[in-house]
């Protein structure tokens, strides 16, 4: 494995300018670049579990090759604009789409009523699972009982949901009680469902302001660059070329390395966040109706 020892060794596409737009990024323009770069980090992350290159990786498929070789050359000469239709992949496009429906009337929320649509996508995903032998008795079986005739034969466990990429509970609120029961109520409900959950923890809403400034965007393009080129970047090199205040390796290594692994795990509290503040910022449609 080539060592890159100064930064005059990176390639000639790396450039600070080229993301200076990132400050301007809200969630759901984070949740966009991320997603893209999740899927080339995926990817080389997989050449490398596999001890394989791209010529053997690719081999009989020159056709996605080249759309991968064409994807990679767009974000790297545009690092902070949406990628051409003609060269992103389905999961790019369904991913922008859905990003940019968040700044719309957005009907994926975090909290709200649990609809047949729902159940309808959780079942053909529970039957997708068990036929690609990846699920479990309880998936291949509890559509068959929730069309049981009797009650006594269904059962009480709360219902997990996790189609489309969420992960959550189906809840029962009783609207009899009042507001300030209710919110106690979910309180220690939603307390005790984060205990018992394997998800990533709640943080405070617009957590992802400082991403900008510690370099997240050309660290994760130059740690792809890397694995695709099966270079190693020194943590002192990375941490000069990311930012122009270099904040030193040992900062790197602490606080943006376990961001940037974090995020390309899994990218769905920041695609609930841009939920949330679409919820908030979008104009109140009935207001502007002329009705």
């Amino acid at each position: 494995m080539i060592k890159i020892k100064e930064t005059t060794q990176l390639p000639e596409w790396f450039n600070l300018e080229k993301y200076s737009k990132a400050n301007d990024l809200d969630a759901a323009g984070w949740f966009i670049q991320l997603s893209h770069r999740k899927e080339f980090y995926d990817l080389y992350a997989m050449m490398e579990r596999e001890g394989k290159d791209e010529s053997s990786f690719f081999i009989g498929d020159p056709i996605f090759h080249r759309m991968v070789r064409n994807s990679l050359e767009h974000l790297r000469s545009q690092p902070i604009k949406t990628f051409p239709v003609q060269t992103a992949s389905y999961e790019t496009l369904y991913t922008e789409c859905r990003a940019l429906d968040y700044r719309k009337d957005l009907s994926i929320k975090p909290v709200r009523g649990l609809s047949l649509q729902d159940l309808t996508a959780q079942r053909l995903t529970d039957q997708w699972e068990v036929s690609e032998g990846i699920g479990n008795i309880c998936q291949a079986s509890r559509w068959k009982i929730l069309a049981a005739s009797e009650l006594g034969e269904c059962p009480t466990e709360p219902v997990l949901v996790g189609s489309l990429g969420q992960n959550g509970f189906a809840i029962f609120v009783d609207l009899n009680a009042t507001d300030t029961v209710l919110k106690k109520a979910f309180a220690l409900w939603l307390k005790e469902a984060r205990k018992n959950s394997s998800g990533i923890p709640h943080k405070q809403s617009k957590f992802y302001d400082r991403w900008a400034r510690s370099g997240l965007l050309p660290y994760l393009d130059l740690r792809i660059w890397a694995m695709e080129k099966k270079y190693h970047i020194p943590g002192h090199v990375m941490s000069k070329a990311i930012n122009r205040n270099d904040t030193g390796e040992e900062n790197l290594r602490k606080t943006l390395v376990p961001i940037a692994i974090s995020l390309m795990d899994d990218l769905s509290e920041l695609q609930a966040l841009a939920a949330i503040e679409s919820a908030t910022l979008a104009p109140d449609v009935s207001e502007n109706s002329d009705g």
